[in-house]
């Protein structure tokens, strides 16, 4: 109703589209109801919309970044009105219309070529620390007879895979944790990214960010600061929406440094 009020801005606003669990009417205030955010694609291409307005008093943070990744290809812009300007997490370009902010959504993890090179990264410092630390893997398993033991962990919400870690007396939790940079290697972990977290933790479902899990990670540095899931998920969006091969770097160094 705000952006059709303000006609100077350029907006046409073309339809409202309803999240999953609401029953939907033809119109709302005089503004044609579209459909519902599933069939999202679909509605771009017939509406032919240029521009994408997330409410998140309607609709959480995790299903707006699934909603970029799938809706991506149709070459639209992402836009968000925060519940509230504390929300802003990092850099962001707001615009406003009258007293309705509007803030840019782009997050730099999810552009193809910072996939890429986050991949590279992942592979480049697993292989080396394969490397560096062959002789005490092998010290391990020829002296120590460490057994290598299956972990199921949640790999993204609703998903579970299964990884490997060494178990064994005078193992200490390090050396137990050796087997991930294999897992790093296959792409079930990442160097930088979400707590490692088993199948059945209780903490499996407070926050709803897919990122995969990670050796190390914002939310696993700051971990002293006893944060709350709220306070974990801005983390975690900070660095989707932040993410440079620099912050990589920089985050390993201080995971080095705080073991």
């Amino acid at each position: 109703a705000k952006l059709k009020t303000h006609l100077d801005t350029g907006y046409e606003v073309c339809g409202i589209v309803c999240p999953e669990n609401e029953e939907i009417d033809n119109q709302v205030g005089g503004t044609p109801i579209l459909g519902k955010i599933g069939h999202l694609e679909q509605i771009i291409r017939q509406s032919r919309a240029q521009e994408i307005i997330f409410s998140t008093e309607q609709i959480s943070y995790d299903n707006v970044l699934d909603i970029i990744a799938r809706a991506r290809s149709n070459r639209v812009n992402f836009k968000l009105i925060p519940s509230s300007m504390d929300v802003i997490i990092g850099k962001a370009s707001v615009e406003y219309i009258g007293d309705l902010p509007l803030m840019d959504i782009d997050y730099n993890l999810n552009r193809p070529i910072n996939i890429v090179i986050k991949r590279l990264f992942d592979i480049v410092v697993a292989t080396a620390g394969l490397a560096l630390l062959a002789p005490e893997l092998l010290y391990l398993l020829l002296i120590k007879q460490a057994k290598l033991t299956k972990k199921t962990i949640v790999a993204f919400v609703g998903t579970h895979q299964n990884i490997f870690e060494f178990s064994g007396k005078e193992i200490s939790n390090r050396q137990k944790k050796l087997p991930y940079l294999w897992s790093i290697l296959t792409g079930k972990l990442s160097v930088i990214g979400s707590e490692i977290r088993q199948a059945d933790d209780a903490r499996e479902r407070q926050t709803s960010i897919k990122l995969k899990p990670g050796l190390t990670g914002l939310v696993q540095i700051n971990r002293e600061n006893s944060l709350s899931p709220g306070d974990q998920e801005k983390y975690h969006l900070y660095y989707l929406k932040n993410y440079s091969l620099l912050l990589d770097i920089e985050i390993l160094i201080k995971a080095i440094f705080k073991i």
